[in-house]
């Protein structure tokens, strides 16, 4: 499979990302920059292969809900600008208020996931993919959450019972359980992009279980290094694992709506030299 310049374009991104961290150095400006940035062009994506679906419609949900995950950081970043410098909505500063943004967020995100996972249960038959081979791959990812993830929240409940609401280690929590939840999906998306081989929506499928492996990873990397003290490095780590999965879902977006535009295309000169 070639994922072409949709592949290429996390690469790009990661080694811009690294670039400008070390020109300008690890500063509030430079992550608050740099976050808005990559999330934006994950929701662009998202949102692209959300219009190419009537509302209502299965994927148009599964997108409209991943997409909403990265706008809402987003919005909510531009209200608070770099280290929460701007205030212009002083509510958010509440510590009820942020963890419920935090929530809202990590249901978007989780009921993306749910929803290609309901369509992964739709084109596994279209494949002819068993029932064994999908439970075996589900089961195996399940697993692998409750590996990765049971640990890094055990730690982050640990923290967050002596830090109250406003700890970091209480949001990690909350983000860390949703994202086992999404780490779930990456077995059968991978299994779909598997049984596409040669497909035009083969890139989509691959980048969306690359997508949803990222952002566990992403609180493995915060909670370590908040336990070990390593917090500079681990931002690091953590800021260039967020840059890729966010632009790596932007691909997959747009991987979705150029795949479906070449099918249309494809269907349309099929029935044009038909009618020939």
């Amino acid at each position: 499979m070639r994922l072409g310049w949709l592949g290429a374009f996390p690469l790009l991104a990661l080694a811009i990302h690294v670039a400008v961290v070390a020109a300008l150095g690890p500063t509030d400006q430079v992550w608050w920059s740099l976050q808005v940035g990559w999330q934006v062009i994950g929701a662009a994506g998202c949102m692209a292969a959300a219009l190419a679906f009537r509302p209502g419609d299965l994927l148009w949900k599964a997108w409209a809900c991943t997409g909403g995950s990265l706008a809402l950081p987003t919005l909510v970043r531009f209200m608070n600008g770099p280290a929460r410098s701007w205030d212009l909505v002083p509510a958010l500063s509440d510590p009820w208020v942020r963890l419920g943004i935090l929530v809202a967020i990590n249901a978007f995100s989780v009921a993306g996931a749910v929803l290609f996972l309901a369509a992964f249960r739709r084109t596994a038959t279209g494949l002819g993919l068993t029932d064994r081979r999908s439970v075996r791959t589900s089961a195996a990812t399940v697993i692998g959450a409750l590996v990765i993830g049971i640990p890094v929240l055990a730690l982050d409940l640990r923290d967050a019972l002596g830090g109250g609401l406003s700890s970091d280690a209480l949001a990690a929590a909350v983000s860390v359980t949703g994202d086992m939840i999404c780490f779930s999906a990456v077995g059968p998306l991978a299994l779909v992009a598997r049984g596409l081989v040669g497909g035009a929506l083969q890139r989509t499928w691959t980048l969306l279980a690359v997508y949803n492996l990222g952002w566990l990873f992403y609180d493995l990397t915060t909670t370590t290094a908040r336990i070990t003290g390593h917090v500079d490095g681990g931002t690091l780590v953590a800021e260039a694992v967020l840059c890729v999965a966010c632009v790596v879902v932007g691909s997959a977006g747009f991987a979705q709506r150029i795949a479906l535009r070449d099918v249309s295309r494809r269907a349309a000169e099929r029935a044009s030299s038909l009618a020939a």
